[in-house]
């Protein structure tokens, strides 16, 4: 679907009727996405774009009417088509985000392009503006590279998305990703020295990927530490840690508290294996270097002690 400017404005208008951009086309709004009391959700009238900064995610006009009211690609386009008066016809994916990866300069080596429906694709520049659709030779690289080389504890997500999520925490952090022909070792010996700790998404590939990531640094980091995030349900990531910290707390924290919630959990004492309730985690007991962590957290913000996961 080839949206023009006028539809662009027209879309996100039927949903912000009070919106004023600003003389670039974008706008701030309170993102409906999360619970949201200062805007932090641009949205460009004039590209049809939308990206939450406090880590719901971005993308086109189709990927905000299907993250808004669910149901599919090509219902979210029949939406889109009532609202601005379209026809239906040639709704196609769109790109929802793309990723950067650059070297430790900042200067950009590929990008993995993210797409609605969800889908994924690497591209890296082919030097005359477009790009080759294949890494090819390229550098492989750890996601978010100037930020892990400078930081003493990384931690270690399973994608984009949530290392974005702890970035806006003010938390370094990096993936390796699953980019074709990488070697660990390679990205292993990015994180030498440094204290890792390891955030698996709440799923067995999630598990399966950090016992990877572990064996790999074995040796080579100064201190490694597997962290069962509480709260998830199955399949659940760090993104989605971050997004239901908020709603648990009596009132919004700052940034500063929201750090302090990750790093306790990153801090904690090592509690062993609960028996009662067995995790598929992996541990190392013989080296000691890995340890999953299940225990009831309790959080100090300033004056108060708040218990935000009970029965974990």
């Amino acid at each position: 679907m080839n949206l023009t400017e006028r539809d662009c404005r027209k879309y996100f208008e039927h949903y912000f009727p009070n919106v004023r951009p600003r003389e670039n086309g974008e706008a701030s709004i309170r993102c409906p996405f999360h619970a949201d009391k200062n805007p932090s959700c641009t949205i460009s009238l004039t590209k049809g774009q939308w990206y939450c900064h406090a880590g719901c995610g971005g993308g086109g006009i189709i990927a905000f009417e299907l993250r808004k009211n669910g149901g599919s690609w090509e219902e979210a386009g029949e939406r889109v088509a009532k609202i601005i008066g379209h026809s239906v016809k040639g709704v196609a994916r769109e790109i929802a985000t793309v990723y950067p990866w650059t070297d430790e300069e900042g200067k950009l080596l590929y990008e993995h392009v993210r797409y609605v429906p969800k889908d994924f694709r690497w591209r890296r520049p082919n030097g005359n503006g477009g790009y080759v659709w294949s890494l090819g030779k390229v550098q492989r690289v750890l996601f978010n590279l100037p930020e892990v080389v400078k930081a003493e504890r990384v931690f270690l997500c399973e994608g984009e998305k949530d290392v974005e999520a702890l970035q806006a925490l003010g938390l370094p952090a990096t993936t390796s990703g699953d980019a074709p022909n990488s070697r660990r070792d390679e990205f292993a010996e990015c994180l030498r020295g440094k204290d890792v700790v390891a955030l698996p998404d709440n799923d067995a590939p999630g598990c399966e990927l950090m016992e990877r990531a572990a064996r790999s640094l074995h040796g080579v980091a100064r201190s490694l530490k597997v962290v069962a995030l509480p709260g998830l349900a199955d399949n659940e990531d760090v993104s989605d840690f971050c997004r239901i910290i908020v709603p648990q707390l009596a009132r919004r924290p700052t940034q500063g508290e929201l750090q302090n919630i990750v790093r306790h959990l990153a801090l904690s004492k090592d509690v062993g294996r609960d028996n009662k309730r067995k995790s598929s985690l992996l541990t190392l007991p013989d080296s000691g270097l890995v340890v999953t962590i299940r225990e009831k957290f309790c959080v100090v913000i300033p004056e108060k002690v708040l218990p935000l996961w009970q029965g974990c």
